[in-house]
């Protein structure tokens, strides 16, 4: 039942032709191939017991980066019969050099703008940022000429109430935290990606499954971080708590 449901959950995604959602897919599967390649390039080598020299193994790593380059541009290929905005992105006729034209192209100008505009506010306060939530004080002031044609930003400035946002959780732990805040994140992710590599060296097929989990959310939140900025995700601390847990309880039987 779960195969299924995760089967249809891929096709839902696919489906709901978010671009982030899509990019966060991709990532975790490029992931997978690659956990399983190595793995099985190991696994024949002991099987057979053969011994592969630098230039084979470069062999190897080349022709699979052929094949996922091919399979890469079969993905964006589809994606751009079935969704207007790849088609666009993928036409190579009057590319603008100009990086918010070609954001306007595919419809995501208004991101980039909000992106550009927290990347101000972090380089103008780098080490400890303008705190949680303050980014929106300072969104006029760095404001591109280029957000005055946006339909969205103009809309923003003019009748809504609140603070506007980031609109990236990466740009707006660099912008409100500054280099401190953000290395402690990344820190963080990075004990608890020690904590999944533990976890899959356990014999217990529930505590690999959950080993697994954590490199799953850590690769797609990488891409999701681009999209979303709330720290009000309840499937991210859900997810990564489970994983602190199951970790902390295979050491304790390590120990014993």
């Amino acid at each position: 039942m779960e195969n299924i449901l995760l089967f249809g959950a891929i096709l839902a995604l696919v489906f709901s032709f978010s671009r982030i959602g899509l990019l966060a897919l991709v990532l975790m599967f490029a992931y997978a191939l690659w956990r399983l390649h190595s793995h099985s390039i190991s696994w024949i080598q002991k099987r057979y017991d053969l011994t592969l020299s630098w230039w084979e193994r470069a062999l190897i790593v080349v022709g699979m980066l052929v094949v996922y380059a091919v399979l890469l541009f079969a993905i964006l290929i589809f994606m751009a019969r079935i969704d207007p905005r790849f088609e666009r992105l993928m036409s190579l006729e009057e590319i603008p050099l100009n990086f918010f034209e070609l954001a306007s192209r595919v419809n995501f100008a208004e991101r980039v703008v909000y992106w550009a505009n927290g990347f101000q506010t972090f380089a103008r306060y780098p080490l400890l940022g303008v705190g949680l939530g303050n980014t929106g004080f300072f969104f006029v002031q760095h404001l591109p000429v280029f957000a005055t044609r946006l339909n969205e930003i103009i809309y923003v400035l003019a009748y809504e109430y609140y603070l506007p946002n980031v609109k990236s959780f990466w740009v707006r732990l660099l912008s409100e935290t500054g280099l401190v805040g953000f290395s402690l994140f990344c820190t963080w992710f990075y004990v608890l990606w020690r904590g999944g590599k533990h976890l899959e060296r356990q014999t217990s097929r529930e505590y690999r499954l959950f080993g697994w989990m954590v490199f799953f959310v850590i690769v797609g939140f990488l891409a999701e971080g681009f999209s979303i900025d709330s720290f009000a995700l309840p499937y991210l601390w859900v997810s990564l708590g489970v994983v602190t847990a199951a970790s902390a309880i295979a050491r304790r039987e390590t120990k014993e």
